[in-house]
């Protein structure tokens, strides 16, 4: 990852041609150059995140979208200029799980049906099939949250 910081949400996901993103409020740079600062306002795409145009489907990389005036641990890449959107965008670091972890410790379900209305999992963190993933996910996030914390 290039930078690793901690961060407030500020707005809830945009949808745009080709791209999803959230801006936030950088609360701590964890790792990166002198670029960033505290207090400064970026926008965040998860890097693996794309919309499917034949069914409408969305893929999140397996993580649900950041709540505004919750705290996220992020890990990001190198800051992208989008000509669509005249504007810079931070992808989250590229992986098969979206790098962003949640301050709070909430609670997760198994989802074990093939297609779920976003009401019934819209305050899980993680969107898994199996306890062992969502088991997996959690002791990588507290070991991140750990490793950084403040």
């Amino acid at each position: 990852s290039s930078y690793i910081l901690k961060v407030r949400c500020n707005s809830d996901t945009q949808f745009t041609f080709k791209m999803i993103y959230q801006e936030v409020e950088i609360l701590e740079v964890m790792k990166g150059n002198n670029f960033l600062k505290k207090g400064e306002k970026i926008c965040i795409s998860p890097a693996n995140s794309y919309i499917f145009s034949d069914d409408g489907s969305i893929n999140m990389g397996f993580i649900n979208k950041m709540q505004i005036g919750k705290e996220y641990l992020v890990l990001l890449g190198e800051k992208k200029y989008s000509e669509e959107l005249k504007m810079s965008i931070y992808p989250t670091t590229e992986c098969i799980l979206t790098m962003i972890f949640a301050y709070d410790d909430i609670k997760n379900m198994v989802l074990q049906e093939g297609y779920l209305s976003y009401t019934k999992v819209k305050n899980c963190e993680i969107f898994a099939n199996s306890q062992e993933a969502i088991d997996l996910f959690e002791k990588m996030k507290i070991e991140l949250l750990e490793k950084y914390s403040t």
